[in-house]
């Protein structure tokens, strides 16, 4: 559950959710984002909640993965044009998900 501390820190964390948007992909402020964020879903709801596994299913690194996939398909395609989805359109998509569903906690959760 949310106390008010909870709320301010996840008001806050939702907050930097627009200077990640500017930021590299998945760079050290965006670690340190995540790591916070973990960290107060697992205090306010527990490991195994709804909350806290629903946040951590937003997949942020797979970006890099349909690259490398790419990647690999040209080296044995070199003919056929691949267009893969960039790893920074990726993970500003999976920042905004994860902007609505950290919003949607907020405004499900009591207030004071």
């Amino acid at each position: 559950m949310l106390d008010e501390p909870r709320r301010g820190e996840l008001q806050r964390l939702l907050a930097e959710i627009d200077s990640l948007r500017d930021g590299p992909a998945c760079g050290d402020q965006w670690k340190k984002w995540y790591q916070a964020v973990c960290r107060l879903l697992k205090d306010a709801y527990g490991l195994e909640s709804k909350e806290f596994t629903g946040f951590q299913e937003i997949r942020f690194e797979a970006g890099k993965m349909m690259q490398d996939a790419g990647r690999k398909i040209e080296s044995i395609l070199p003919n056929i044009p691949i267009q893969t989805m960039g790893e920074d359109h990726y993970y500003r998509e999976r920042l905004s998900e994860a902007d609505e569903y950290l919003f949607t906690l907020l405004i499900e959760s009591p207030g004071p």
